[in-house]
């Protein structure tokens, strides 16, 4: 996945997340709003919050929190188009890519 065709990670050594907002979605989830920026290819992109912890104390006595969002995006619109074609004629590689992020934070202050 290191490789030119897929992530290219020797000139884009970086997958960033940038977030601008929160906002419910028409089903009442919580959605982390933001942009993704994968192979130089900046897109907006929504994550549903799946997850969001209760505040505890870590082993430092610190306020810690966590959450966990989902995501589901076209590898084609971030360039990667790379593929293989099976005997049976079917794609070797589906163009829907599932993305997670799990999050812990400490509160300051």
């Amino acid at each position: 996945l290191r490789s030119a065709d897929f992530l290219a990670v020797e000139r884009h050594p970086l997958i960033t997340f940038c977030s601008t907002g929160v906002q419910r979605s028409k089903s009442g989830k919580r959605e982390l709003l933001g942009e993704l920026t994968l192979r130089g290819t900046t897109r907006p992109l929504a994550l549903e919050v799946t997850e969001v912890t209760g505040e505890q104390l870590d082993f430092q006595g610190a306020r810690r929190f966590g959450a966990s969002a989902r995501a589901k995006l076209s590898r084609a619109e971030y360039g990667i188009t790379f593929n293989k074609l099976l005997e049976a004629g079917n794609v070797g590689i589906g163009d829907e890519v599932s993305l997670a992020i799990d999050v812990s934070w400490v509160m300051v202050g």
